[in-house]
């Protein structure tokens, strides 16, 4: 198996590693998800003065096999994640922490009757996340909450 490192938002690299990473810190995206086949798309050849990879997400790189005999990328040769791929990447693993939050704000509410707050404490403790506040997810919720009922007021003849 080939690793790589990246390094990503503060907070989106705890969930990261807290919702895919396994007992050794290795975090392996199922093999069904878009995310594998976007790491996938994004790796490369590494360049032969690129510096030892560095950053808060180790991840175990896709081995397509099918893929690799007919052509594909061996990650033996493709284990480079270029900053550009990272920021890519980085942005992907964001929309995706920002649409569980939601989801859950909007469960813990009204399925659940707790206060936002209580499920916005409950969502950072089990992932133990540190490097974003309640505050921060709660206004996050609220400005896309505000968005939303705008888009369905606008939307609507």
């Amino acid at each position: 198996m080939v690793t790589t490192r990246v390094q990503l938002t503060a907070y989106v690299a705890e969930w990261v590693n807290r919702r895919y990473g396994d007992a050794w810190g290795l975090v392996r995206f199922p093999r069904s998800s878009d995310l594998y086949l976007l790491l996938y798309e994004l790796m490369s050849k590494r360049p032969y003065n690129s510096p030892v990879d560095r950053g808060n997400v180790k991840i175990a790189l896709p081995d397509r096999r099918e893929a690799n005999r007919s052509g594909g990328k061996s990650p033996e040769q493709f284990n480079y994640i270029t900053q550009e791929a990272t920021k890519t990447l980085d942005r992907r693993l964001t929309m995706m922490f920002w649409a569980e939050v939601h989801d859950n704000l909007a469960e813990a509410r009204h399925r659940h009757g707790l206060q936002y707050k209580e499920a916005a404490r409950l969502f950072i403790r089990r992932y133990r996340i540190t490097g974003i506040s309640e505050e921060g997810i709660l206004k996050n919720y609220q400005r896309w909450r505000k968005k939303v009922r705008q888009h369905r007021h606008t939307s609507v003849i």
